[in-house]
């Protein structure tokens, strides 16, 4: 069946050429849409799907790009300080953003993206002009009169970043460039670019987070007096009866809050998982959160002592050994920044002492002697995975793993641990994936049937956080150049494909263990319970 595509209004403004080019692609896309139909789809193969579903997805982003290169002219000319004689103002709208959302039909967030996106783009191509014409006069490239990001132009414009993604990378550093040197900016441009690729905005946005603590540290210890004071709990009642809680926490406070609320939720879920018939559980998650608040309560109402004397909870707090020991930068606690002054107060007033992993009292290479990770071990998986290696989801969400199966032969190393979430290790072990890990990365490949051409994804802490690898370079590029006028080169970003385990010797790679350097005299005292765990 053949179907003729309606005709649209001609252009009666836009430029000859322009206008035969749109009325070009209206052409193809009447005629993709006409193949592309609900029973032509549901005949495809999974891999002719999924093929279908990248080219549409890639035609989308470059339209994305058209939208946002005229939704960004529109923003200019709609700048407050034109008043009535503005764009937007003149068609009826108080900003650009809801001018915008009225056209394409959606939300004034997704309007902000594009005309983001689309100066984004444009300050990129006009600066590249200027710097060419500048070099061709055999003068220097003048300095931006806004801030350029050439990287996530140039991953825009071919299709590797979404308008969103660009826009909340491109936001987050404006805010830090009072905070950060424009070599940070520039090599945190790069890994949040990288980083990006294949990932949703919902996964990226903590990454940036993370990123924007790097980039804040001197402001760290402002922004968390501020969430410290700004913190409270309502509990209020309800015609129907129910009593109603609201209420906002700072994130060093809220911290052993959701590991204990996220602990008790996990283990419910295994019990489920596993069968138990004498604890069928129907609850939601939020009841279940909802039930071991309660029981919290309850316990600490009965408890002789204040706070409890018997949690166990762990709250992990990630920082580099150097940086505490320096007293400079910020600790990482659920994804939210943490200055280091806070945490030498934690550690010297409130007895919460950091842990060092590997020593001689807690091996990190246990064999076949256990079937379970150590403590140890599954700190150390949570310092390289950062969570889910394979999604991202926190770390209260997660287990450690074998990646070669204990039942079949599997030792309980770290090289043969990874942490997954339960839905991501159905999926590898049910769907064909491969994973590879070595003490500081883990890799991920998928079966043909996602992927024909079964690369291997990085995963873990260097997907999805902040590596000490990329701490580094960050440090670098806050240095003064030196007396020559240089500064020391960042580390190279190439990772390597690793080898296939199967074509690996059985016999378990083995490391010299590094000794740890010397560390803050309390870091020697017996910890106590409910301690916190540095990394």
């Amino acid at each position: 069946m053949t179907t003729t595509a309606p005709a649209e209004s001609s252009f009666t403004e836009v430029p000859a050429e322009l206008a035969q080019a749109l009325e070009a692609d209206r052409v193809a896309r009447a005629k993709a849409k006409e193949l592309i139909c609900a029973a032509t789809v549901r005949d495809l193969s999974e891999g002719a799907l999924l093929e279908l579903q990248h080219a549409t997805a890639a035609a989308r982003k470059e339209w994305d790009l058209m939208v946002a290169t005229a939704a960004a002219e529109i923003g200019r000319r709609s700048a407050p300080e034109l008043g009535a004689k503005g764009l937007a103002r003149k068609n009826g709208h108080t900003t650009p953003e809801r001018f915008l959302a009225g056209i394409t039909g959606g939300s004034r967030r997704e309007a902000h993206d594009l005309i983001r996106t689309g100066a984004t783009l444009g300050e990129a191509a006009e600066h590249e002009k200027k710097a060419r014409e500048a070099q061709q006069a055999g003068l220097p490239a003048p300095e931006p009169d806004t801030p350029v990001y050439p990287v996530v132009a140039k991953a825009l414009a071919t299709g590797d970043l979404s308008a969103a993604a660009a826009s909340m990378i491109t936001s987050m550093l404006d805010s830090a460039r009072c905070d950060a040197t424009p070599e940070r900016i520039a090599r945190v441009e790069t890994m949040l670019v990288d980083k990006a690729n294949g990932l949703s905005v919902n996964q990226l946005a903590p990454i940036v987070r993370r990123f924007q603590h790097q980039l804040q540290a001197a402001a760290a210890e402002r922004r968390q007096e501020h969430l410290h004071d700004s913190r409270y709990l309502i509990l209020s009642d309800r015609k129907d009866g129910a009593i109603e809680v609201k209420g906002v926490l700072d994130p060093v406070s809220a911290a052993p809050i959701r590991a204990a609320l996220e602990g008790a939720v996990k283990d419910a879920l295994r019990r489920r998982r596993d069968g138990d018939a004498l604890a069928e559980d129907k609850r939601t998650t939020g009841q279940i959160r909802a039930d071991a608040l309660a029981s919290f309560a309850t316990h600490m109402l009965g408890c002789d002592q204040a706070p409890l004397a018997h949690a166990t909870t762990r709250v992990e707090i990630r920082i580099d050994l150097d940086a505490l020991r320096a007293g400079a930068g910020v600790a990482d606690i659920d994804g939210a920044a943490m200055p280091i002054s806070q945490l030498r107060r934690l550690a010297v007033d409130a007895g919460f002492l950091p842990v060092v992993l590997g020593g001689d009292s807690q091996p990190l290479d246990v064999g076949r002697e256990q079937r379970l990770f150590t403590p140890a071990q599954r700190a150390a998986l949570v310092h390289r995975d950062g969570g889910c290696a394979m999604c991202g989801a926190p770390v209260s969400h997660c287990e450690a793993h074998h990646i070669d199966w204990w039942s079949h032969g599997g030792r309980t190393d770290l090289d043969n641990g990874v942490l997954l979430r339960v839905a991501c290790h159905h999926t590898v072990h049910a769907g064909g994936w491969d994973i590879d890990a070595t003490a500081t990365d883990v890799y991920f490949r998928p079966p043909g049937s996602v992927d024909p051409k079964r690369p291997w994804q990085l995963g873990g802490t260097a997907k999805f956080g902040i590596t000490a690898r990329e701490q580094r370079e960050l440090e670098l590029a806050a240095r003064p150049p030196d007396e020559a006028g240089h500064r020391n080169a960042p580390l190279a970003n190439a990772v390597p494909r690793p080898e296939h385990r199967s074509q690996r010797k059985q016999s378990p790679r083995r490391r010299k263990r590094p000794q740890p350097a010397a560390t803050p005299s309390w870091l020697d005292q017996p910890p106590p319970d409910g301690h916190f765990t540095l990394l």
